[in-house]
Formats: structure tokens, sequence, C-alpha cells
């Protein structure tokens, strides 16, 4: 697995739109079990204790995403736990249930998948060539 080296959600309500990214944002609260990363995937998970939150009061707004697992006692952003978007100052809140793939990452063949895959093309390809073609007359 790797490091994640970059990220930013785009956060939209009736208040506004804002993107808060890895450059910008505050990661401000994490705590718990909720919050996985797979090798395919980064999750929250609702079943799991935990809360998590990315701000940042600076862009203009009260610009915040906000997630805490159901019967968390933490508050998100004043509200009480739910998965909470906050822009601008309005509020946007989501049911609480399941898993919520924040993101997800495509698998990439390794080096050696293609060199394999393009010597068995080209493999092919010369066995198709060799192939004695055969002509068929009639009489």
């Amino acid at each position: 697995m790797a490091n994640i080296t970059a990220w930013s959600f785009t956060l939209s309500n009736p208040g506004g739109t804002v993107t808060l990214d890895n450059s910008n944002s505050n990661f401000t609260f994490l705590s718990g079990t909720s919050f996985q990363a797979t090798a395919t995937d980064i999750v929250f998970d609702y079943s799991v204790a935990g809360h998590m939150q990315w701000d940042n009061f600076g862009l203009g707004g009260n610009n915040a995403l906000c997630f805490d697992a159901v019967g968390g006692s933490f508050t998100c952003i004043g509200n009480p736990p739910a998965e909470t978007v906050l822009v601008n100052g309005v509020f946007s809140n989501g049911p609480r249930s399941g898993r919520f793939v924040l993101g997800n990452a495509v698998a990439v063949p390794e080096p050696a998948t293609w060199a394999m895959m393009i010597g068995g093309f080209a493999m092919a390809g010369m066995a198709a060539r060799r192939r004695t073609r055969t002509s068929v007359t009639f009489a």
C-alpha cells in the first residue's frame, strides 16, 4: 500500500461550494477505528466507534466535512452526531449507516505484468505467422 499524497473534497449545499484539499485544510479530529484504509478503498464505517473532521474556517465561511459513528458522543460542528457537511454556515446531514467510501484506487498493473502481457501477444503473433497455410485445389 502507498501513502496518500494528495486529496480533495468538494463540499456543496445551499450555502455554497468550497473545496478542501491537502494544501488548505486542517485534519482536526480522528479517534476510534471507524476511519479505515484497505488496499483499494478509504472508508468510514458507521458501525464502528469513532469520528473525524476536516475543516478550514478561513476560506470565506465555515467550511468543514465531518463524520461520526452512530451512538458517538462527539458532536460534529455543533450538530447531533451525523455525517455533516458544513459550507458557509449551512448544515446538510446525511444518513448514518453502512460503509461510506471516501475514495478508492483503481488497480494499476505492475511493470512485470505489462511485460508478460506484451510478450504473450508477441508469441501469439509469431505462432500465427509461422503456421503453414494449406491450399485446397479442386479438380
